[in-house]
Protein backbone atom coordinates (compact mmCIF):
# COMPACT_ATOMS: atom_id res chain seq x y z
CA UNK A 1 0.00 0.00 0.00
CA UNK A 2 1.09 3.32 -0.90
CA UNK A 3 2.99 5.13 2.12
CA UNK A 4 0.54 8.49 1.49
CA UNK A 5 -2.22 6.45 3.83
CA UNK A 6 0.23 5.62 6.94
CA UNK A 7 0.15 9.61 8.23
CA UNK A 8 -2.51 11.98 9.28
CA UNK A 9 -3.35 14.08 6.93
CA UNK A 10 -4.79 18.01 8.06
CA UNK A 11 -6.42 19.84 5.52
CA UNK A 12 -5.18 23.04 4.66
CA UNK A 13 -8.90 24.83 3.62
CA UNK A 14 -11.87 22.18 4.38
CA UNK A 15 -13.19 19.15 3.41
CA UNK A 16 -15.25 19.57 -0.15
CA UNK A 17 -19.06 18.87 0.39
CA UNK A 18 -20.55 15.97 -0.91
CA UNK A 19 -21.96 18.17 -3.47
CA UNK A 20 -18.50 19.27 -4.61
CA UNK A 21 -17.35 16.08 -4.60
CA UNK A 22 -20.56 14.66 -6.75
CA UNK A 23 -19.67 17.62 -9.21
CA UNK A 24 -15.54 16.63 -9.62
CA UNK A 25 -16.34 12.70 -9.05
CA UNK A 26 -14.23 12.06 -12.71
CA UNK A 27 -11.20 14.36 -11.02
CA UNK A 28 -11.77 12.33 -7.99
CA UNK A 29 -11.12 9.10 -9.52
CA UNK A 30 -8.01 10.13 -11.91
CA UNK A 31 -6.24 11.75 -8.11
CA UNK A 32 -7.17 8.33 -6.70
CA UNK A 33 -6.10 6.18 -9.39
CA UNK A 34 -2.79 8.58 -9.63
CA UNK A 35 -2.97 7.78 -5.87
CA UNK A 36 -2.06 3.97 -6.67
CA UNK A 37 -6.06 3.11 -5.96
CA UNK A 38 -8.05 1.96 -8.53
CA UNK A 39 -11.86 1.62 -8.34
CA UNK A 40 -11.89 -1.91 -6.22
CA UNK A 41 -9.09 -1.18 -3.69
CA UNK A 42 -10.78 2.47 -3.25
CA UNK A 43 -14.24 0.60 -1.91
CA UNK A 44 -12.40 -1.54 0.26
CA UNK A 45 -10.71 1.51 2.13
CA UNK A 46 -13.49 3.33 1.95
CA UNK A 47 -15.81 0.81 3.64
CA UNK A 48 -13.13 -0.82 5.80
CA UNK A 49 -10.90 2.23 6.43
CA UNK A 50 -13.39 5.45 7.09
CA UNK A 51 -10.02 7.26 8.50
CA UNK A 52 -8.00 7.09 5.71
CA UNK A 53 -10.52 7.20 3.08
CA UNK A 54 -11.61 10.62 4.46
CA UNK A 55 -7.45 11.60 4.33
CA UNK A 56 -7.26 10.73 0.77
CA UNK A 57 -10.37 13.11 0.28
CA UNK A 58 -8.77 15.82 2.42
CA UNK A 59 -5.85 15.44 0.37
CA UNK A 60 -7.94 15.89 -3.22
CA UNK A 61 -9.96 18.50 -1.48
CA UNK A 62 -6.73 20.84 -1.10
CA UNK A 63 -5.44 20.23 -4.41
CA UNK A 64 -8.41 21.28 -5.82
CA UNK A 65 -9.05 24.10 -3.59
CA UNK A 66 -5.18 25.04 -3.99
CA UNK A 67 -6.10 25.49 -7.35
CA UNK A 68 -9.02 27.37 -7.28
CA UNK A 69 -7.17 29.91 -5.05
CA UNK A 70 -4.56 29.86 -6.94
CA UNK A 71 -6.67 31.34 -9.94
CA UNK A 72 -8.58 33.82 -7.91
CA UNK A 73 -7.23 37.55 -8.82
CA UNK A 74 -10.12 39.97 -7.44
CA UNK A 75 -12.09 39.22 -4.11
CA UNK A 76 -15.10 41.68 -2.63
CA UNK A 77 -16.49 41.71 0.87
CA UNK A 78 -19.22 43.65 1.12
CA UNK A 79 -21.18 44.74 4.43
CA UNK A 80 -23.80 47.07 5.49
CA UNK A 81 -21.13 50.18 5.60
CA UNK A 82 -17.69 48.94 4.02
CA UNK A 83 -16.67 47.66 0.76
CA UNK A 84 -13.31 45.74 0.54
CA UNK A 85 -11.31 44.93 -2.93
CA UNK A 86 -8.80 42.79 -2.89
CA UNK A 87 -6.14 42.38 -5.66
CA UNK A 88 -4.12 39.34 -5.76
CA UNK A 89 -1.10 38.88 -7.65
CA UNK A 90 1.56 36.03 -6.60
CA UNK A 91 3.50 38.20 -4.16
CA UNK A 92 1.37 40.95 -3.20
CA UNK A 93 -2.36 41.54 -2.38
CA UNK A 94 -3.69 45.06 -2.85
CA UNK A 95 -6.88 46.54 -0.74
CA UNK A 96 -9.15 49.44 -1.34
CA UNK A 97 -11.61 49.74 0.95
CA UNK A 98 -14.74 52.01 1.07
CA UNK A 99 -16.80 52.85 4.31
CA UNK A 100 -20.01 54.66 4.01
CA UNK A 101 -20.59 57.42 6.33
CA UNK A 102 -24.10 57.85 5.00
CA UNK A 103 -27.36 57.00 6.94
CA UNK A 104 -28.71 54.27 5.44
CA UNK A 105 -27.00 51.33 4.29
CA UNK A 106 -25.30 50.11 0.82
CA UNK A 107 -27.32 48.24 -1.18
CA UNK A 108 -26.35 45.07 -2.43
CA UNK A 109 -27.89 45.50 -6.07
CA UNK A 110 -26.89 48.48 -8.00
CA UNK A 111 -23.70 49.31 -6.06
CA UNK A 112 -21.66 50.63 -8.68
CA UNK A 113 -24.10 52.94 -9.33
CA UNK A 114 -24.88 54.30 -5.36
CA UNK A 115 -21.13 54.10 -5.04
CA UNK A 116 -21.06 57.04 -7.79
CA UNK A 117 -23.98 58.66 -6.30
CA UNK A 118 -22.66 59.00 -2.96
CA UNK A 119 -18.92 59.07 -3.32
CA UNK A 120 -19.13 62.61 -0.50
CA UNK A 121 -20.44 59.78 1.68
CA UNK A 122 -16.79 57.60 1.39
CA UNK A 123 -14.38 57.38 3.44
CA UNK A 124 -11.77 56.07 0.83
CA UNK A 125 -8.03 54.02 1.32
CA UNK A 126 -5.89 51.59 -0.06
CA UNK A 127 -3.28 48.96 1.33
CA UNK A 128 -1.21 46.52 -0.12
CA UNK A 129 0.26 43.68 2.41
CA UNK A 130 3.22 41.30 0.40
CA UNK A 131 3.40 37.63 1.11
CA UNK A 132 4.97 34.54 0.45
CA UNK A 133 3.44 32.44 -2.39
CA UNK A 134 2.63 29.70 0.45
CA UNK A 135 0.36 32.51 2.40
CA UNK A 136 -1.55 33.79 -1.01
CA UNK A 137 -3.67 30.71 -0.91
CA UNK A 138 -4.00 31.04 2.66
CA UNK A 139 -5.16 34.48 2.77
CA UNK A 140 -7.98 34.24 0.13
CA UNK A 141 -9.42 31.61 1.55
CA UNK A 142 -9.54 33.27 5.48
CA UNK A 143 -11.04 36.04 3.32
CA UNK A 144 -13.79 33.59 1.87
CA UNK A 145 -14.70 32.19 5.13
CA UNK A 146 -15.28 35.69 6.33
CA UNK A 147 -18.05 36.28 3.28
CA UNK A 148 -15.58 37.61 0.54
CA UNK A 149 -16.74 36.74 -3.03
CA UNK A 150 -14.61 36.28 -6.45
CA UNK A 151 -15.23 39.43 -8.56
CA UNK A 152 -13.86 40.21 -11.74
CA UNK A 153 -11.39 42.97 -12.91
CA UNK A 154 -13.77 45.63 -13.78
CA UNK A 155 -14.71 45.93 -9.75
CA UNK A 156 -11.14 46.07 -8.98
CA UNK A 157 -10.75 48.47 -11.96
CA UNK A 158 -14.01 50.83 -10.79
CA UNK A 159 -12.49 50.78 -6.95
CA UNK A 160 -9.23 52.29 -8.17
CA UNK A 161 -10.66 55.11 -10.35
CA UNK A 162 -11.83 55.99 -6.88
CA UNK A 163 -8.56 56.28 -5.03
Amino acid sequence: MNSLFFCEIMVKYRFLTDEELTELEVEFKQFVITNGLHDDEWRVLNRDHPTKAKEVVGMFSDVILDKVFTQTKYLMHHSNDKIKIFHFTASKAVMIGLDFEGEKFIPEEGLMDFIRDNISKFKIYKASKDYDKDLRNKEIYALVRNGAEKVDEKWFRFFSELT
